[in-house]
């Protein structure tokens, strides 16, 4: 049976006119922690991914504002090779849209996080992606209230007792809140620089109690990173041209495999014994993601990486 189980139309854009769809997805949610082997992934085509230089409305980041837009036949040969790896090592791809003025619905991630057996649809904080979410309807899925803005690209499962919660500029405290009551795990939080976007730019956690990190992401730079060090001793501190390039934006696809579309980052990777697959993302980095703010994980199988090291 197919994943997407039904179609229907939702709304119109309120700009272009296009049909924005939803699609009923056939399939029960489960993810205890980054590193199990993936299994079911959402992705968008970036057909659509694009922004006016000259209009401050539509650069809703700081990689926007200083980049060019993206040459659209570059971002769909980028993608269409992160999704066709993928498949070949087994993941079940389930391709959504694009709708025309959707313009960032390629980055998936932040449509919501499984954890556990559930699924939390985030409540996205910019207007431009407020319909994104709605794309996808996920069995059981849990919504946010008004105040409780949560974009996926802040939240991390280090473990599967803990989570790593960004919040400020995308993720609101109200949203933490709600997780710290709901989820059965320990919410550990960190505040996020407000010139910044989310949690996995700044961060990124490995077994064997590796991470990559950029302190200048967070608004408590030295605080935060004594955070980070109580679990993941072996942190390798990024400068600003690796964070610029999207350096902690790394996919799992099972323990030892990663995507990275940065160079200076697959080294070391494969330094720290990892096997990482290093394909060029540059487009895609234009717009402030890489291949985790990409693929929005549905279903992971457990990994048994628990250890606090």
């Amino acid at each position: 049976m197919s994943i997407i189980q039904s179609t229907s139309i939702i709304a119109a854009h309120p700009k272009t006119g296009a049909a924005i769809k939803q699609h009923r997805l056939n399939v029960k949610p489960r993810a205890t922690d980054e590193f199990g082997k993936l299994k079911v992934v959402a992705v968008c085509s970036p057909k659509a991914l694009w922004w006016d230089p000259n209009d401050k409305e539509t650069l809703i980041n700081g990689w926007e504002a200083e980049n060019p837009p993206p040459i659209t036949a570059k971002t769909l040969e980028e993608h269409k090779r992160m999704v066709d790896v993928m498949r070949s090592h087994g993941v079940e791809v389930v391709e959504i849209g694009p709708v025309d003025g959707l313009v960032e619905s390629t980055y998936t991630r932040d449509w919501g996080v499984a954890i556990d057996k559930k699924f939390y649809k985030s409540r996205m904080f910019k207007n431009v992606r407020k319909p994104e979410p709605d794309q996808i309807a996920v069995p059981g899925e849990v919504r946010f209230e008004e105040n409780e803005y949560l974009e996926g690209g802040d939240v991390l499962l280090p473990r599967k007792d803990m989570l790593f919660v960004g919040y400020g500029p995308r993720t609101s405290m109200a949203a933490v809140q709600r997780l710290k009551k709901e989820v059965g795990r320990e919410v550990i939080s960190f505040q996020i620089d407000p010139s910044e976007m989310h949690l996995d730019c700044g961060l990124a956690v490995f077994p064997g109690g590796h991470a990559l990190m950029y302190p200048g992401a967070f608004a408590d730079p030295q605080g935060s990173l004594e955070q980070v060090k109580k679990l993941f001793p072996h942190v390798e501190i990024l400068d600003k041209e690796a964070y610029k390039g999207m350096g902690t934006n790394v996919q799992f696809l099972d323990e030892e495999t990663m995507f990275t579309g940065n160079s200076q980052i697959s080294k070391i990777l494969r330094k720290w014994k990892f096997n990482p697959i290093y394909q060029t993302f540059f487009e895609l980095h234009k717009g402030g993601g890489s291949y985790r703010c990409c693929t929005l994980p549905l279903v992971r199988e457990e990994s048994g990486i628990y250890t606090i090291y």
